[in-house]
């Protein structure tokens, strides 16, 4: 009669053992399905739009005159670039910096290219704004 000698790699799986595991696989399971269950969103209707950002982002944008954040909304145009235009109009105050969509090109960092992709989202002053000269107040 052998005897069986019990090594390492000799797995012996009792029921004990595989119903302890069938249990903790179902538990598993059911935080898993759970956790899905509770990430999903459900809006009662339609979801509210503020009317007053939907208008801000359809916009155009002045270079010489907006801010960091409306100049970010230009494509191609990242903070350095933002940040370069707004230094490259103070060199023009008061006077406006960019009167025709070309003038971005001459901002260091931007070329011939972002300007073009730009240009149907920037608002220039009129031509005939600009030739305007002040009236000074008789003495």
């Amino acid at each position: 009669m052998k005897q069986h000698v019990q090594t390492r790699l000799d797995l012996a799986w009792r029921r004990g053992n595989l119903a302890a595991l069938l249990v903790l696989c179902v538990a598993a399971g059911g935080a898993l399905a759970g956790r899905c269950w509770c990430r999903t969103i459900a809006f009662e209707g339609q979801p509210r739009i503020d009317p007053g950002r939907v208008q801000a982002a359809s916009e155009k944008i002045d270079p010489n005159v907006d801010g960091l954040g409306s100049l970010l909304r230009l494509p191609g145009v990242q903070a350095a670039r933002a940040h370069a235009i707004i230094v490259y109009r103070s060199r023009y105050a008061p006077a406006p910096a960019f009167r025709y969509w070309q003038d971005l090109a001459r901002v260091p960092g931007i070329g011939p290219v972002t300007a073009q992709r730009a240009a149907p989202y920037v608002k220039l002053p009129s031509r005939w704004l600009l030739t305007l000269q002040p009236v000074k107040a008789p003495a």
